[in-house]
């Protein structure tokens, strides 16, 4: 396992105790203070597939609306995309998607001072049938046809 404390991670022996849930208790040599992370390669492999199938979905959708994406991302759980083609204005349109259409996305802004009135934030940390709704629902609100799964 990985012991953590103050940000900083060291691998460690610990004795584990029964299962709560998807954890597991920690009955000796933790200390106040520190977190244990139990290391689960199955399930972390599992899980970034999960994304990687996510974000190979909407990447593509969200390019075929006009959004500009010039990179994929290779661990991350969201998109960052140009959408000056769409708007002027990304806290304008983030909330007007969010109004009329009822899909959440961030606008730049809260994410750095790199042209943030011309981007915005999709997260794939959400399941395909979400996603694939969400999509269409874009589409809808830009005037456009969803594209195909």
């Amino acid at each position: 396992v990985y012991v953590v404390k103050d940000g900083k991670a060291q691998r460690r022996a610990v004795t584990l105790g029964g299962a709560v849930g998807d954890s597991r208790q920690v009955r000796g040599g933790v200390s106040a203070g520190e977190r244990v992370i139990v290391e689960a390669p199955a399930e972390l492999g599992r899980r970034r597939d999960e994304f990687r199938v996510r974000r190979d979905y909407l990447l593509p959708a969200l390019r075929a609306l006009g959004f500009h994406i010039p990179v994929t991302p290779e661990g991350a759980f969201y998109l960052y995309a140009d959408s000056s083609q769409l708007t002027a204005d990304s806290d304008d349109f983030a909330q007007r998607l969010l109004e009329e259409a009822g899909v959440a996305i961030t606008p730049g802004r809260d994410f750095g001072l790199h042209a943030p009135t011309r981007h915005v934030r999709f997260s794939y940390a959400n399941t395909q049938a979400q996603l694939q709704e969400g999509v269409r629902r874009i589409a809808a609100f830009l005037g456009r046809s969803a594209p195909r799964s």
